[in-house]
C-alpha cells in the first residue's frame, strides 16, 4: 500500500533549510574579503550539516571560538559572536523541530537579576555606549549559559564526555601554543623574564591566558583522576575473562582500552595546562591554582588531606621567601612579590621603583575604583564606565591613564555597579560554588563527584585570581558558563543516581 507524500517539506527538512540560511548569513557576514568569501561558503554548509545533524556541536564550536575569537575578526564581529549566532539558531531549531522545552535552572534568575542591576546603572553612566557594550559582553555569556544548559544540562556521563573532552583539548592546544611562545621568547620586551618570555597564547595577555587555562585545568584533571581510579577494576575484569577467549573478552578489553586512553589523555592535557600556567608567570593565576589545588585535595579524600597537611609547611616556606634554594630566581622573585601585590598601601605617596612599579600601578587602580564607590555607593558610576570616570579619580599623575579595568573584579563591580551589583555578582558565583561543594560532600565516588570537584577547583581558582584581574574579559565568561553547566549537570547526575556507565564500550554481537 502506497502512502501519499505531502508536497510540503517535512519539519526536519524545513529545519535544515532554515539552518542553511542562518549559516550562510552568519558566514557571509563574517567574510569581509573575496578570499574569505570562498572559504566561508563551504564552511557555512558544512557547519549547517554538522550542527543540524548533531545540534550539541554548535555549543562546542562556541567554546572552541573563545581562544580563537580574534581570528578573522572584522570590526565588532568576532569568531565568538559568529559561533554564538550559530548556536542560538540551532538552539531555536531544536526547540521548534523537536518541540523540546527550554531547560531552565533557578540560578538563571540570579544572572538575570545581575543584568537588571547593570541596566539600572545606565542612569549613572556618563558614557552609555560603554555601558551597552559591557552589558552586551555579559549577555553573550548568559546566552552561552542558556545554550550549553539546553544541550548538556541533562546529559548522561557518556554524553557529557564530548563537553569535557572539548574543554580539555582546547586547553591543551592553548597551553602548547603558550609554551612554544615562552620557549622561543616570542613575546614583546615587556614580557621578558630571563631567557624566556611570559606565555600569552592567543589572548595576547599573560593574565588572561592563564585565566583561560584555570577555566579548563580542573575539570580536565579531576575527570582524568576519575578514569585513573577505574583502571584497577577494568584491569581485574579483563584478567578474569581473557582466558575465556578473544571473542568473549572483547567487551572487557574495550573497556580497559578506553579507560586507559581517557585517563592518560585527560591527565596529559592537565599537565600541559599546569606547565603553561607556570610559563605565564601570572602571580594571580599561581595563587589561584595553588589555593584551588589545596581546596580540592582537602575535599577529595582523607589520604589527600593528609598529604595536603604535610605539604602545607613546604608551601608556607616558599611563600615566606625560603624558596631561593628550591626554585629559579625569576620564579622566586615572582612568588615573593605576591604579598606585595595584595598588601594594601597608599599608592599616592609610595616611592616608585622598578621593582614595585606593577604593584603601585595595581594599587592605584584599586584606590581609584574605591573612590568611585565612595561617591556612588548604591549603583556606582555606571556599568562599563570605569575607564570613562578614571581621570576624575586617579591618585597620582604617573597613573592618570586607565589600564582598562580596576585589576580587581570586586572593586570594579563596586565602582561601576555599586553595592547592588557586587551583591548580585557574589550571589551568582557563590551559589554555583555552594552547589558544587554540596555534590562533592554528599555524592558517592563517581563521575558526578569528580565533575563537581573540577567545578569547585575552577570557581575557587577564578575567585582568587579575580582579586588581581577581571576574568570576564575576552569572552572568558563563555568558558565560565561551561563550568556552571558542568556544576548543574553534576548535581542532576547525583540526584538521578548516576546509573549510566561513563566509559564508552564497543558492543559486539554474538554472530
Amino acid at each position: 500500500m502506497m502512502v501519499a507524500r505531502s508536497a510540503w517539506p517535512t519539519r526536519r527538512a524545513r529545519a535544515w533549510l532554515v539552518g542553511s540560511c542562518a549559516m550562510v548569513v552568519v558566514f557571509l557576514g563574517f567574510a569581509q574579503t573575496p578570499a574569505a568569501l570562498w572559504v566561508a561558503m563551504p564552511l557555512a554548509f558544512a557547519g549547517c550539516l554538522v550542527a543540524v545533524r548533531w545540534p550539541a556541536t554548535s555549543a562546542l564550536l562556541l567554546l572552541a571560538s573563545v581562544p580563537a575569537q580574534e581570528l578573522g575578526s572584522a570590526g565588532p564581529l568576532t569568531a565568538t559572536r559568529a559561533c554564538l549566532a550559530l548556536a542560538l539558531a540551532v538552539w531555536a531549531i531544536v526547540l521548534l523541530v523537536q518541540r523540546a522545552r527550554i531547560d531552565l535552572h533557578r540560578f538563571q534568575l540570579l544572572y538575570v537579576a545581575l543584568l537588571v542591576v547593570m541596566f539600572s546603572t545606565i542612569t549613572q553612566a556618563r558614557d552609555w555606549h560603554a555601558s551597552l557594550a559591557e552589558i552586551a559582553r555579559w549577555s553573550i555569556a548568559f546566552a552561552a549559559f542558556v545554550v550549553l544548559l539546553q544541550f548538556f544540562g541533562h546529559s548522561t556521563p557518556r554524553h557529557l564526555l564530548p563537553l569535557i573532552a572539548t574543554v580539555a583539548a582546547l586547553g591543551a592546544l592553548e597551553a602548547l601554543f603558550g609554551l612554544a611562545q615562552s620557549a622561543v621568547a616570542a613575546g614583546p620586551a615587556s614580557f621578558q623574564i630571563g631567557a624566556v618570555t611570559r606565555a600569552f597564547g592567543s589572548f595576547g595577555r599573560p593574565n588572561s591566558f592563564a585565566g583561560y587555562l584555570e577555566l579548563t585545568l580542573f575539570p580536565t584533571f579531576w575527570i582524568g583522576v576519575h578514569y585513573l581510579s577505574l583502571l584497577p577494576r577494568a584491569l581485574a575484569c579483563y584478567r578474569e575473562v581473557r582466558l575465556t577467549g578473544m571473542h568473549a573478552s572483547r567487551a572487557a578489553r574495550a573497556r580497559l582500552y578506553w579507560t586507559t586512553m581517557l585517563a592518560g589523555g585527560f591527565l596529559s592535557c592537565a599537565a600541559l595546562m599546569l606547565a603553561a600556567v607556570a610559563a605565564s608567570y601570572s602571580r594571580g593565576a599561581w595563587l589561584g591554582v595553588a589555593i584551588a589545588m589545596g581546596v580540592t585535595a582537602l575535599l577529595f579524600a582523607r589520604w589527600a588531606r593528609m598529604i595536603a597537611l604535610i605539604l602545607l609547611p613546604v608551601g608556607a616556606l616558599i611563600l615566606l621567601g625560603g624558596s631561593a634554594q628550591l626554585v629559579p630566581g625569576s620564579i622566586n622573585a615572582r612568588i615573593g612579590s605576591i604579598v606585595d601585590e595584595a598588601r594594601p598601601f597608599d599608592a599616592s605617596s609610595v616611592i616608585i621603583t622598578g621593582a614595585n612599579f606593577a604593584a603601585v600601578e595595581r594599587m592605584a587602580h584599586w584606590q581609584a575604583g574605591w573612590r568611585m564607590f565612595e561617591d556612588h555607593p548604591v549603583l556606582g558610576v555606571g556599568v562599563g564606565n570605569f575607564n570613562t570616570r578614571y581621570p576624575d579619580y586617579y591618585v597620582r599623575s604617573e597613573f592618570r591613564i586607565s589600564q582598562g579595568h580596576a585589576h580587581n573584579i570586586y572593586i570594579q563591580m563596586l565602582a561601576e555597579t555599586g553595592i547592588a551589583g557586587l551583591t548580585a555578582f557574589l550571589l551568582l558565583t557563590l551559589s554555583f560554588l555552594a552547589l558544587a561543594v554540596q555534590v562533592v560532600l554528599r555524592a558517592p565516588p563517581g563521575f558526578a563527584r569528580m565533575l563537581a570537584l573540577g567545578a569547585v577547583g575552577t570557581l575557587a581558582s577564578v575567585a582568587t585570581h579575580n582579586v588581581f584581574e577581571d576574568l570576564q574579559v575576552l569572552n572568558l565568561g563563555v568558558q565560565l558558563a561551561a563550568i556552571w553547566v558542568i556544576t548543574i549537570a553534576a548535581h542532576r547526575l547525583w540526584r538521578a543516581g548516576e546509573a549510566t556507565s561513563d566509559v564508552p564500550v564497543v558492543e559486539y554481537s554474538a554472530a
